[in-house]
């Protein structure tokens, strides 16, 4: 095949300044709609573990329960139970498990919002 002639034309660009400002900004609404969605999954998962403790704790106390009312004579069995259920409502310190995981990945994001923040005061 013969070689075609290529043209090279040249694309003058009216505001560059402007045109590279957009683009940051664009850069810059992803980024931080990027860190939302990096928040709301960790969110999502912490919740997951929470319900999946919450259920491991529920299916320990029927067991214990059970084991009570076992060695409680019956009469004695439904005085205990409301008595105990008063008392460990008023004791109950619920402690939330925080995981660090994902953290990274928002720090990450958070780092490339400011270098677009200072490109952006740079420009203007």
């Amino acid at each position: 095949m013969k070689e075609k002639s290529q043209k090279t034309y040249y694309i003058g660009i009216k505001a560059p300044k402007e045109l590279r400002r957009n683009s940051l900004e664009a850069s810059k609404s992803v980024i931080s709609s990027m860190q939302k969605q990096q928040r709301i999954l960790d969110i999502q998962t912490e919740k997951n573990i929470l319900k999946q403790k919450l259920k491991e704790d529920v299916k320990e106390l029927k067991l214990l329960f059970s084991k009570l009312e076992r060695q409680l004579p019956e009469n004695l069995a439904e005085s205990e139970n409301s008595k105990k259920a008063e008392a460990n409502k008023a004791d109950a310190k619920p402690k939330i498990p925080r995981i660090k995981s994902k953290e990274t990945e928002v720090d990450r994001l958070h780092a490339h919002l400011s270098i677009i923040e200072e490109r952006l005061k740079n420009i203007k």
